[in-house]
């Protein structure tokens, strides 16, 4: 999630529409992918739909074809464990795996060519921009970790050294930890003394 939101701060602000960014920023995040989706690219209900259905269909041809895999490992476990295994019977189960992990990439590009299909032009256009984006979040964490930019990468690893492990479950500050546990004398981190 932190992962999204940082490409699309990067998106927004490489689009010139960092006043945009102050007003969604206090605007509540949609809580469901979904929601969160027709936000993000403004997508209409038809296209939700759409997105949606071809999502399903992809998930169950995936399921299928996962199946099948599982199937034909349990096969090739079994033949490999078995008192005289046949190499040719062996290479042919691992080559019907290959096929399968082939079809899935292809059904994988074959599913995000026809959801792009149902976007505009615009929207499109926004996906590029957030997959531009996503490529320099590596690099925006230390920089955040270090104050020289400001963003969702403030609880980057770096920084979680030093702040801990980022908000607790009702949206405030989690509570310290205790250094190396109770073998520390209670040592919290930020040197704060435990009870």
């Amino acid at each position: 999630m932190r992962l999204k939101l940082a490409a699309m701060v990067a998106a927004l602000l490489f689009s010139g529409a960092a006043p945009l960014l102050a007003q969604e920023s206090t605007a509540p995040q949609p809580r469901r992918p979904v929601e969160a989706l027709k936000t993000i690219l403004d997508l209409t209900d038809q296209q939700v739909l759409q997105l949606t259905d071809l999502r399903q269909a992809q998930g169950l041809k995936i399921r299928e074809i996962n199946t099948k895999i599982r199937t034909l490992a349990q096969q090739q476990k079994t033949l490999v464990e078995s008192a005289n295994p046949d190499a040719t019977q062996l290479g042919t189960l691992l080559l019907e795996q290959r096929g399968l992990r082939q079809r899935i990439q292809a059904a994988a590009k074959t599913y995000r060519e026809s959801a792009l299909g149902v976007l505009t032009q615009t929207q499109r256009d926004k996906i590029t921009q957030i997959q531009e984006a996503l490529k320099l979040v590596p690099q925006a964490g230390p920089l955040a970790a270090f104050g020289l930019i400001e963003g969702p990468g403030h609880r980057h690893r770096f920084n979680r050294r030093i702040h801990g492990p980022g908000p607790g479950p009702m949206g405030g500050e989690a509570p310290a930890q205790p250094m190396g546990g109770p073998g520390f004398g209670g040592m919290m981190m930020g040197g704060q003394r435990g009870n």
